[in-house]
């Protein structure tokens, strides 16, 4: 939804078999590609699958509501090896299920985005939260740079960490973002931007910014505890609309 609103012309959703119904009621301006699943996960022949398609999408974005399962990590690394040399963005359970194979994300030939909390970014590192919380910007500037990926670390003051060494702070946002949901939106954002082709800087840049005045701006009106995620995709086409008004031209004369 988040991608769909914020300028992809289009966008399809890949589920297991399951959960199209659900997900096309819930969505009826996207596309879905159902996928072969087990116990409600994506199965192995799912891949394959995907890899049929894969070439038909200027971006590729793998993680949210995924899920952890027996034989995921495998599942992962196929995924990753089956791309082309579009970007990809990657986010929740998918940064888990790539821990300790960080080897298949530098061997993609397209530009790769992380996305993680934290929490998740512990995960990657194999290090504790306060480790991770004490040390965020050397710890991003140092796993962009190791792993060559453009790195986006979530929480109070996000940082993007690029690969060759350039670092931003985002000083806006706060707590209203602070909610299950707000970071897939910020997934879709990502996603949507680097589809239209944006450089990845400028759309980690460009998302990240509109994300958090969006948050910002919303609570205004309804408070923090009141914004959930879908109140941030209202907010932020309230934000574009405002640079597009800012940015007409002049009328000819």
């Amino acid at each position: 939804k988040a991608a769909i609103h914020c300028g992809a012309g289009l966008v399809t959703l890949a589920v297991p078999e399951s959960v199209y119904p659900i997900a096309a009621a819930q969505l009826p301006e996207a596309l879905f590609f159902p996928l072969a699943e087990t116990d409600g996960h994506a199965a192995e022949e799912a891949v394959e699958q995907l890899s049929s398609v894969f070439e038909k999408f200027q971006c590729v974005a793998v993680g949210p509501g995924i899920g952890r399962f027996p034989g995921g990590e495998q599942w992962m690394k196929s995924f990753m090896s089956s791309l082309r040399n579009q970007p990809v963005v990657v986010d929740a359970d998918a940064l888990y299920l790539l821990r300790g194979q960080l080897d298949v994300v530098r061997r993609h030939a397209g530009p790769v985005v992380f996305t993680p909390h934290p929490g998740e970014m512990a995960a990657l590192l194999n290090k504790t939260v306060r480790e991770v919380e004490e040390n965020r910007l050397e710890i991003a500037r140092e796993f962009a740079g190791a792993h060559q990926v453009y790195l986006l670390l979530k929480g109070h003051r996000p940082i993007i960490a690029c690969p060759g060494g350039a670092l931003y702070i985002n000083p806006h946002g706060h707590d209203a973002l602070g909610k299950g949901g707000s970071g897939d939106v910020l997934t879709g954002l990502i996603a949507s931007f680097l589809a239209q082709g944006a450089e990845p800087e400028q759309a980690l840049i460009a998302a990240s910014y509109l994300h958090a005045r969006g948050g910002e701006e919303k609570a205004k009106r309804v408070s923090r505890y009141g914004v959930v995620p879908f109140d941030i995709i209202d907010a932020v086409k309230e934000q574009l609309t405002a640079w597009e008004t800012q940015n007409e031209p002049e009328p000819p004369i």
